[in-house]
């Protein structure tokens, strides 16, 4: 399944190519098309992985079908969904890829100083999935980045 999953990955992956590159020359043509450019749609990949993590919990590849899961909903636009199942991977033990991820709190005024347990306790007992998993770097890099990329959480202080 995980196997199908990559090929129905790959096979997106050459679909969106084909369809940008059409697009892109009908752009520069004398009649440029109305529509808006072509999205990659990886929702094969995305199911298949929802299965997976469904039917089989203790899988050996578990990580790398969390950061997979997680990488793909990033790549088409679903950036909370991306972000729960990345932290379903570095924060198992408070997070579920599959979960409805939680509301975000309200964001408090800026102050001056900084609260102790504040920000910077966020994910200090955050438990991986798997310790030694070679995902778990690029993981956190794209947690951050959902973080910084949303400017409502991006507090300074």
């Amino acid at each position: 399944m995980f196997r199908l999953a990559e090929l129905y990955y790959e096979k997106s992956a050459e679909e969106y190519l084909d369809a940008d590159e059409a697009y892109k020359k009908a752009i520069d043509s004398p009649t440029p098309p109305p529509e808006a450019p072509p999205r990659v749609d990886y929702t094969p990949t995305i199911n298949l992985y929802r299965r997976l993590l469904t039917e089989f919990p203790t899988y050996r590849f578990l990580d790398a079908t969390y950061y997979l899961l997680g990488f793909c909903l990033g790549e088409m636009g679903d950036d909370v969904q991306a972000k729960q199942a990345l932290l379903a991977l570095v924060c198992a033990n408070r997070f579920k890829p599959l979960d409805t991820p939680a509301p975000e709190p309200p964001q408090p005024a800026r102050s001056a100083q900084r609260t102790p347990g504040g920000d910077d306790e966020a994910y200090k007992s955050c438990t991986p999935v798997r310790k030694d998993s070679k995902f778990i770097p690029e993981a956190w890099t794209r947690v951050g980045e959902f973080h910084f990329d949303n400017p409502s959480e991006l507090r300074l202080g």
